[in-house]
């Protein structure tokens, strides 16, 4: 019986020493960033949503979540706009996108503070630490929600009035009153994936 309960206590500690141990990196293929920018008036504002075709990620694996977003620069080509409507992708690729200084939005998270994220956001040649808004939904799962001002933090005056301009009749609502929004929202799904030995 004791030979039988030191083997048992050998078999654990055994056990306990090979423990498996976790990395983790973002899923590149599920994660996915997009925005939301306004048009009309206040009393009729309307969103359009949009996302981009080329976003690259420099997948990373680290002992825990939060140090796998911080490993993970993300680079955006602005020229891949994406809104399923090829008559305003082409509008903003023209009169706003192809204006910005720079042919990327580059994006890294910092840190967390409490339930959100502070990142540092590169857009026309300025920086911006951004703090977003974070659910976790599951151990591989968070969503992160923000805002930036076209203006206030980039610096995309000449831009912005070249696409308010160009969408001046759109952006036109019921009113009569023709309101192109300087806030835009921000939102990404973050997906992270898993090897352990």
């Amino acid at each position: 019986m004791k030979k039988q309960t030191l083997f048992t206590l050998v078999l654990l500690s055994s056990q306990l020493g090979y423990a498996a141990e976790c990395l983790y990196s973002i899923d590149s293929k599920k994660s996915q960033i997009g925005w939301k920018a306004f048009k009309y008036s206040e009393a009729l504002k309307a969103g359009v949503p949009g996302s981009f075709k080329k976003v690259a990620y420099k997948e990373t694996y680290k002992p825990n979540l939060e140090k796998a977003l911080q490993a993970t620069p993300v680079e955006i080509d602005l020229q891949t706009v994406d809104t399923k409507n090829p008559g305003r992708d082409q509008t903003l690729t023209k009169s706003f996108f192809t204006l910005i200084l720079g042919k990327k939005i580059k994006a890294r998270f910092l840190k967390m503070k409490a339930s959100k994220a502070l990142v540092a956001i590169q857009l026309n040649k300025k920086t911006k630490t951004v703090e977003m808004k974070v659910k976790k939904h599951s151990e591989n799962h968070w969503s992160l929600e923000g805002s930036i001002d076209l203006l206030a933090d980039f610096g995309l005056k000449k831009q912005f009035e070249s696409l308010h301009q160009a969408c001046k009749g759109l952006h036109t609502g019921s009113d009569g009153i023709s309101k192109t929004w300087t806030d835009v929202e921000l939102h990404a799904e973050v997906y992270f994936k898993k090897k352990c030995s």
